[in-house]
C-alpha cells in the first residue's frame, strides 16, 4: 500500500521510507489486537437471537428455509407473509 501511495505520489525524486522490522511487526500486531477486540466487542454486545445466525454455518438453502420461517423483516408491509412475498421476489 505505502508503494502504491509512492507511485501515484507523482513526484520525480526517489522518496524513501525507512521502518524497522520490529516496529512493522508491532503494527501488524496492533491491527490484529484491534480486530479481534472489535469482533468480541460485536459479538458482546449482539442479540442473543441474531447470534446464531451470525456465527452458524449454514448451507444457502438451510439460511433460506430458516428465513421463510422466522423472518419478519419486510420492505413494504408488515408480518411472515410481506417477508415471505419479499424473498420471493430477492429469488426471481
Amino acid at each position: 500500500m505505502i508503494a502504491v501511495g509512492l507511485q501515484l505520489d507523482g513526484r520525480k525524486e526517489q522518496v524513501e521510507i525507512e521502518l524497522s522490522e520490529g516496529l512493522l511487526l508491532l503494527a501488524v500486531a496492533v491491527a490484529t489486537f484491534m480486530a479481534i477486540l472489535g469482533f468480541a466487542v460485536s459479538i458482546a454486545f449482539m442479540n442473543l437471537g441474531y447470534r446464531k445466525t451470525f456465527l452458524g454455518r449454514l448451507s444457502f438453502r438451510q439460511y433460506v428455509v430458516e428465513l421463510w420461517e422466522s423472518r419478519t423483516y419486510a420492505p413494504i408491509g408488515k408480518g411472515l407473509d410481506a417477508s415471505r412475498a419479499d424473498l420471493i421476489k430477492f429469488f426471481r
